[in-house]
């Protein structure tokens, strides 16, 4: 807990256990990148079809972090399935989870963006309160070199002690 710190330091972001599991949670449903493509290096079999060395395969992130026999009640935003808890009897979810890639493609920034993304909400959260405006419930995507809620995301924020609002 940050109290009335006007800033962070690192030993923070550890205890804010929340704000991490919000974030994992965030990343699953508006993944960075919507996906990518991938040249498999040597014949796979993958669900009994048999993919040859050279093939390009796309990968969607986007449909990967919804798939329903992977993740119970894909479209909710549920912080509480990256919990302690429930990380330890949801094996299959972290092979199904990686917004920043895996292995030796892995973003190499993946660490410093997790690290900014908590900074910032622990911040701004400790400042504002903020509500959606009407008509915000639908997040729609479009996709350039990130992916990206189209038309953005408008919202409210009141200063946490104050009544006036600004948008």
């Amino acid at each position: 807990m940050l109290g009335s710190r006007p800033f962070v330091e690192y030993i923070d972001l550890g205890n804010l256990q929340y704000l991490g599991q919000t974030l994992k949670e965030g990343l699953r449903l508006h993944p960075p990148v919507g996906g990518t493509t991938r040249v498999m290096v040597k014949d796979e079999d993958l669900g009994g079809y048999v993919v040859p060395a050279g093939t390009s395969v796309n990968i969607s992130w986007y449909i990967l972090h919804r798939l329903q026999n992977v993740w119970l009640e894909p479209e909710k935003f549920d912080p509480d399935r990256f919990s302690p808890d429930a990380k330890s009897s949801n094996s299959g979810v972290q092979s199904a989870y990686f917004p920043f890639s895996l292995g030796p493609r892995t973003c190499i920034g993946q660490t410093l963006a997790q690290f900014e993304a908590r900074v910032v909400m622990a911040r701004l959260l400790q400042e504002f309160e903020l509500t959606l405006l009407p008509g915000q419930n639908e997040i729609q995507h479009e996709a350039r070199l990130t992916l990206r809620p189209k038309g953005g995301v408008l919202c409210t924020l009141k200063r946490r002690g104050e009544n006036h609002f600004s948008q």
